[in-house]
């Protein structure tokens, strides 16, 4: 064999090995992010391609190209085995291949190739091999890098970084809880004890919150003593719970630290949301209302806590535990924000509504839910009204995750303490795909027939009938109709006032005649607009078969102050005779203002407070209390939807002065006087 020939057979193999390591690398480049195999499979189908490429061409004999192939086989198999044992035994894995290398150029002997081919195929070999050991030194250098930019070098936390590759491998649609974690005095323990038991204090803190995790859940060291818990997929009602339960499994036990006990303190606040930046930054913010309520506390996010100058009156989490409680089980959409209008809890019909859950809906603002059709003048209108502390009424078109779009009645009243606004409730219904214009066609007054209807109020105790109350039952075109459905359509349309004063009317025309004992009330349901018009309902006051000392008018708990009165007491005095009740308390504004200025004779509490008070023993002691204090002022309350004898004896527990519901009689046609006396005792 000449040197020309050696030569040659060198050549060929450094200019194999140059092309097969391109590959590779091409492989490693494109491939490798995304996929673990990325260099090797790749790999194991392009060079064959280009060995047969070049064969086609006569560019070189068959034994080196295959013998080629296989020294790219072993390097694909060795180097995992390089990455893993590198640098530690690198030897084991070098006599490893050397033995490959020898089986190879063994087997060209045995298949009868020239020297020339066990040249070029050893030289692909040595190639192959260096670059090999060099490429699983770079990707284990790679990883520690990777590794120490992501994992805090001394717990094994998350760093920033690495909660930011931890978030985005979550995504935004997952809902969970973020937990911002202080240790607390650390720096006076750290100044104390040394820096290597500071250090022991961070060991055993993060190892601590592990065991209290899942292995999916994220513990991120933001800096310092300063700490970030991401746990997904975990309901809402459950965060507090949770993060006591963290808190709990960090302090409980004193730190062992250098064979000395100490006790070390820690300040955590929680929100839920979804998996992002932002919903760690609302806890994080939030530290501070846990450390001003005193340290090593837990406590949830509160952005609506409003201030006297002297203490916290009332904050957002007991708004939204009173929410949860009384809107559960109802049947219309409902959403309580604070006064920025993030969204703080909603209710199952909500989520139905707009088919996304709490968790995802949780510190948003209700426009999550929009078709971005809405022209801004109407959100103009909207914080306009509410700015001056006014409800506002209005038409939506919302679009679903799955692309349907609905137009939305929505209502929304500011929740008031004073002067001061503590966040808003929404009540959300489903006006269907139509448009607003097609709302008002069914209200044709040819097509509206409105019959009254009356169910007694019962003294609880006695069974004795306290008086009526007037309801209506519409029915458009011989369909009926509900009287929230029939009010909102009115309201929508611009004819509310209308429809109002014609269920009045027909109220007036059924008790024309009738002799009204002197001992019984008629309450009334009357809308804030038709109110408005003083002179009519005075006259109209006039007509009913009673004085107006025992007509109770209605005003729901949820409405607002009727315009252009600028007060409840101005309100007062426009109807000086009549008696007043705020009706459906619990379930609106809950405006003590309107309480005090509005002095109401009754307070109806609705039917939800009466639920949680036999489920909820907070919920009966804080009924209780209100019923107290209403009596304090004079006032007499009565219990709605009292619908069996149990509900009726809660209610004399209570100490309520009038029940009504379905237990003393459901709403039907005005009865002879008779048939009221036997039906009551009954």
């Amino acid at each position: 064999m000449t040197g020309i020939a050696v030569g040659s057979a060198i050549t060929w193999g450094m200019l194999e090995s140059g092309l097969l390591i391109g590959i590779w690398e091409f492989g490693d480049l494109v491939f490798r992010r995304r996929w673990a195999w990325g260099s090797a499979l790749p790999s194991a189908v392009l060079a064959p391609l280009a060995l047969t490429w070049l064969l086609v061409l006569h560019l070189g004999p068959v034994p080196w190209a295959v013998f080629g192939v296989l020294s790219l086989g072993v390097l694909a198999v060795f180097a995992p085995l390089a990455r893993r044992f590198q640098p530690k035994t690198w030897y084991l894995w070098t006599a490893l291949y050397v033995i490959a290398i020898l089986a190879v150029l063994a087997a060209s002997g045995l298949n009868g190739d020239s020297a020339t081919d066990a040249i070029t195929t050893a030289v692909v070999a040595v190639f192959a091999g260096i670059y090999g050991y060099g490429q699983a030194a770079r990707s284990d250098e790679w990883t520690q890098t990777q590794r120490r930019a992501c994992e805090d070098g001394l717990t094994g936390a998350l760093t920033r970084y690495g909660g930011e590759r931890w978030l985005a491998g979550v995504g935004t649609t997952v809902g969970g809880v973020a937990i911002a974690c202080d240790l607390d005095d650390f720096k006076w323990f750290n100044d104390t004890w040394g820096h290597a038991a500071g250090d022991a204090v961070f060991v055993e803190t993060v190892q601590r919150l592990r065991g209290a995790l899942r292995h999916q859940d994220a513990i991120v060291r933001n800096g310092g003593d300063e700490f970030t818990l991401w746990i997904p997929d975990i309901p809402a009602p459950q965060a507090q719970v949770l993060a006591e339960r963290v808190h709990a499994a960090l302090t409980g036990t004193p730190l062992s630290i250098h064979g000395h006990q100490t006790d070390v303190g820690c300040s955590m606040d929680w929100a839920v949301g979804s998996m992002t930046k932002e919903t760690g930054e609302l806890a994080d913010r939030a530290l501070l209302t846990a450390k001003r309520q005193g340290k090593n506390q837990v406590v949830g996010v509160d952005h609506s806590t409003i201030e006297d100058g002297i203490a916290p009156l009332v904050s957002a989490r007991l708004l939204t535990a009173m929410a949860d409680a009384l809107w559960a089980d109802w049947e219309d959409a409902a959403v309580l924000t604070d006064r920025d209008g993030r969204i703080l809890t909603c209710n199952p019909a909500f989520e139905a509504l707009t088919g996304r859950s709490r968790q995802i809906l949780r510190y948003q603002k209700p426009g999550i839910n929009s078709a971005g059709s809405t022209p801004q003048t109407v959100y103009d209108d909207l914080w306009e009204r509410l700015g001056m502390c006014q409800p506002w009424r209005g038409m939506l078109l919302n679009r679903r995750p799955d692309g349907t779009t609905w137009w939305a009645y929505d209502e929304i009243w500011p929740i008031r303490f004073g002067d001061n606004v503590l966040g808003y409730w929404v009540r959300v219904r489903n006006a269907g795909a139509q448009p607003v214009a097609a709302l008002a066609e069914p209200l044709a007054w040819d097509n509206l027939t409105v019959d009254p209807v009356f169910q007694p109020l019962i003294a609880s105790r006695s069974g004795s009938i306290v008086g009526y109350e007037a309801l209506i039952r519409p029915q458009v075109a011989g369909i009926p109709m509900g009287p929230d459905r029939l009010f909102a359509m009115a309201d929508i349309t611009g004819i509310l006032k209308q429809v109002d004063q014609r269920a009045l009317t027909a109220v007036a025309g059924v008790l024309e005649g009738v002799s009204w004992p002197d001992d019984w009330m008629l309450s009334l349901n009357i809308r804030g607009v038709t109110l408005m018009d003083v002179e009519w309902v005075l006259a109209y006051l006039d007509r009913l078969p009673m004085p107006r000392s025992q007509v109770i008018i209605e005003i729901a708990e949820k409405d607002g102050l009727p315009q252009p009165f600028p007060s409840w007491k101005a309100l007062r005095s426009a109807y000086p005779d009549v008696q007043f009740a705020v009706d459906d308390w619990g379930t609106g504004q809950n405006d003590i203002a309107r309480l005090i200025d509005l002095a109401p004779e009754w307070i109806k509490i609705d039917r939800t407070w009466l639920l949680s008070a036999q489920a909820h023993r907070h919920s009966r002691e804080l009924l209780q209390g209100f019923v107290g204090w209403v009596h304090g002022t004079g006032a007499r309350v009565i219990l709605e939807g009292v619908e069996s004898a149990d509900d009726n004896d809660l209610a004399d527990a209570l100490n309520m002065d009038a029940a009504q519901g379905y237990f003393w009689g459901r709403p039907g046609p005005w009865p002879t006087a008779d048939h009221l006396s036997t039906e009551a005792v009954q």
